[in-house]
């Protein structure tokens, strides 16, 4: 390879810049952000006679800034490797003790890493699944918006009515939400007709309550400790509704996402118990393709699950600890699945029970798990075979 470019990315421009293959500069660029800046890089890089056949292009995972600009380089047939900032940060420290840090610097250091470590160019995601990560994080994104919804509507019946959900099954109970939807106010509720009240709460809970439960919820709310406040009762109906319109969001993108997912080479992943559309998703669309893991601890390491250890002189912790740089929704995905696949499945269950009888903390033998499963994945995507469990691990 003759030529090794390295690209800052940034949201309005970029810089590249170029070495040979003994790391000297060869030259850098700067270009806007848009059509007219990807042509003139083009124009540029052929005036110094790089093309895709002696080149090699390289950029850090930054955001989104850098996917339109991918999109165009691999269109135009160029290979490029797409990294995690954590290494190209690691690769400076290494090479300079010095802390001066500018756009031009970072893309001729991202170069010369590039020349050095040479990274696997990015290889395009099968089925859409690059396009999938935007729908995975999304729901992501929602479900946390809708959980802090959640809480904030406990605080609010807190003060309104803190006794209704210890009779109605729980605060999000079908019963309670009918109820509170209605009549947040306990006393506006103690004035409501028997019958109406009745009514209500058996088709809210399919017929399992009715004119007994009337009498015992309205004598509730006329001894409530809650008070009067008409501001909290509007912020109840207020997140009643965007609750509900959360869930119903959550669940088109539940659909639209195993909709992706199966129409992939990762829809193998579903043949694995306990590995259900969403986690798999997840799974799927932060990892992209697992071929391009050689082994487990690869992509637990991408994921930011491989362990660490502190050691200085004659120090040493006797503790290892997850190195947490890697994609956090990976690592979320991976945990959660760990957890799924070791109730349903003798192999992933016997292994969990090994180390917890080795007196493992539950989260390490969970990462045990975790790494397990990352191997069952690389295999099946590679493969494209169905699971199958494996003989359990022998307990000494």
């Amino acid at each position: 390879m003759d030529s090794f470019i390295g690209i800052d990315v940034a949201k309005d421009f970029h810089v590249a810049a170029v070495v040979d293959g003994n790391g000297s500069p060869v030259g850098d660029f700067s270009f806007l952000n848009d059509a007219a800046g990807f042509a003139l890089l083009a124009e540029w890089l052929a005036s110094l006679g790089l093309n895709p056949q002696n080149s090699l292009v390289c950029m850090e995972s930054t955001g989104h800034y850098h996917r339109l600009l991918l999109h165009r380089l691999r269109s135009d047939g160029w290979r490029v490797a797409v990294v995690n900032p954590v290494r190209t940060d690691a690769f400076r420290r290494v090479r300079s003790v010095r802390r001066t840090k500018t756009d031009l610097i970072d893309a001729y250091l991202i170069a010369d890493f590039l020349r050095v470590e040479r990274p696997e160019p990015v290889e395009s995601s099968p089925g859409g699944l690059s396009d999938l990560r935007r729908l995975t994080r999304l729901r992501s994104e929602l479900v946390k918006h809708r959980t802090a919804l959640k809480n904030r509507m406990a605080a609010a019946v807190d003060v309104l009515f803190p006794e209704l959900p210890f009779y109605l099954g729980g605060l999000w109970s079908a019963s309670c939400r009918k109820v509170l939807e209605l009549w947040p106010d306990p006393m506006e509720l103690a004035l409501v007709p028997e019958e109406e009240l009745a009514e209500v709460l058996r088709s809210s809970s399919r017929g399992r309550r009715g004119l007994g439960d009337v009498v015992t919820l309205q004598r509730v709310a006329r001894c409530t400790i809650g008070r009067c406040d008409p501001c909290a009762a509007f912020e109840v109906r207020s997140i009643l509704r965007s609750v509900a319109s959360l869930d119903d969001e959550i669940k088109r993108l539940d659909m639209e996402c195993q909709r992706v997912l199966k129409a992939s080479d990762a829809a193998v992943l579903l043949t694995v118990p306990g590995l259900g559309p969403v986690l798999a998703s997840s799974i799927a669309a932060e990892v992209g393709d697992a071929r391009l893991f050689r082994r487990a601890n690869s992509m637990m390491a991408f994921a930011g699950m491989d362990a660490t250890k502190t050691q200085s002189g004659k120090f040493e912790s006797s503790e290892e600890h997850m190195s947490k740089r890697g994609s956090s929704h990976l690592r979320w995905a991976l945990m959660q699945a760990a957890n799924q696949v070791r109730r349903r499945d003798a192999y992933f269950s016997d292994y969990y029970d090994s180390m917890r009888a080795r007196d493992k903390h539950h989260y390490v033998a969970l990462s045990g798990v975790a790494r397990k499963l990352c191997g069952v994945i690389i295999a099946l995507w590679s493969e494209q075979r169905a699971y199958e469990s494996r003989p359990t691990v022998r307990r000494e």
